[in-house]
């Protein structure tokens, strides 16, 4: 896990941070933010919960619950703050005070195509296309078998007009 650490003091105005990190899409708990708080340049007396709000670049927010450990507040991000690639902007609040806040960036790790060696892995498209494909030749199928199911079921009576017709043969003498 990566831990990033930001200070703050109580009786300054709480600096936004670019985080010196980068995350990831698909990461689920690998970074810790902390915020070690001052109060005019001593360690801060704090009580209340610890919350982290996860503002991801597709404008939804994430909220994470935090720990306090002493003058220190930390949050570790969720899976669901690594899901959008963009910017995403990190506060850290003790009740209901904000004591830190930082941006980054999280980067796509994946795309929807994944090549390996012997081939390539389709999109969704290409992919439900290849199902409805294998639907339709799981229906014919299905009709195939049962025409061959009707067939032979009417053996009997093409076995029996066909002993019909081999003693009429026989009768007159073909």
């Amino acid at each position: 896990m990566i831990e990033t650490w930001l200070k703050s003091d109580l009786k300054k105005a709480v600096q936004v941070k670019q985080l010196s990190g980068n995350l990831f899409s698909g990461d689920n708990g690998g970074n810790l933010i902390g915020v070690e708080v001052l109060d005019n340049g001593s360690p801060a007396t704090l009580t209340g919960g610890v919350t982290g709000y996860i503002i991801r670049a597709d404008g939804a927010t994430v909220t994470v619950n935090g720990t306090l450990d002493g003058n220190k507040a930390s949050i570790v991000l969720p899976a669901s703050a690594y899901i959008v690639v963009g910017q995403v902007s990190i506060v850290v609040k003790v009740s209901a005070m904000t004591v830190g806040a930082c941006v980054a960036y999280v980067y796509r790790t994946t795309t929807d195509t994944i090549v390996d060696p012997g081939s390539v892995v389709p999109d969704i498209s290409e992919l439900l296309a290849r199902i409805a494909d294998c639907e339709a030749a799981a229906e014919d199928a299905t009709e195939a078998a049962e025409e061959a199911r009707e067939a032979v079921e009417a053996l009997p009576e093409i076995a029996t007009i066909a002993e019909t017709q081999g003693m009429i043969d026989d009768y007159y003498g073909r």
